[in-house]
């Protein structure tokens, strides 16, 4: 979805998107409300959010530059932090359990929060096919096209690996070659 900024803190304009029988225009240009932040990346130095939008099932990834609710990146930052600095002291307290989910190495960029783990699991998709692998948002990271659904997501390992194996295990088949 491409957007333009808008005069109110926690709007953003989209282009070219029908509006589900709906008519809230400003011109002729529909106009969305951002419910919440829910996920961030980064792409070749772009910074991308997760964008949940008000009355809306649809969650899309707009750049940075696009999103005009300041004050909701704001606090998806803060919490970011917060959790990234929570994980630290629990691993520092737990270090000799090395195979905990909630372990990430320090050097690791937390870009999936708890809320964007428990808004994905509690969709229950059905994994169609794993598309592609990455470790750019600082951990290893697949993306998922999902039975019945238009958007792949980006999916940490630790959470793929505990819910999708046979999907991660088949990607990582087709893709062995062996030397002869």
């Amino acid at each position: 979805m491409s957007s333009r900024k808008s005069s109110s803190s926690k709007k953003v304009e989209i282009d070219q998107v029908q509006t589900l029988g709906q008519t809230e225009t400003q011109g002729d240009e529909p106009e969305y409300e951002v419910e919440t932040v829910m996920a961030k990346k980064v792409i070749d130095g772009h910074v991308f959010y997760q964008i949940k939008w008000k009355g809306y099932d649809e969650i899309t990834w707009e750049p940075v530059e696009h999103c005009n609710c300041h004050d909701l990146i704001k606090k998806f930052e803060k919490k970011l932090k917060e959790e990234k600095k929570s994980k630290k002291k629990s691993t520092a307290a737990n270090s000799s359990d090395s195979d905990s989910e909630e372990e990430i190495s320090e050097n690791v960029k937390v870009f999936f929060t708890k809320e964007y783990i428990d808004n994905l699991l509690s969709k229950n998709l059905k994994p169609e096919k794993i598309l592609g692998v990455t470790d750019e948002p600082g951990e290893l990271t697949f993306l998922i096209k999902w039975k019945n659904q238009p958007e792949p997501d980006l999916v940490p390992s630790r959470v793929a690996n505990k819910y999708y194996s046979k999907y991660v295990i088949k990607f990582y088949e087709q893709r062995l070659v062996f030397n002869r």
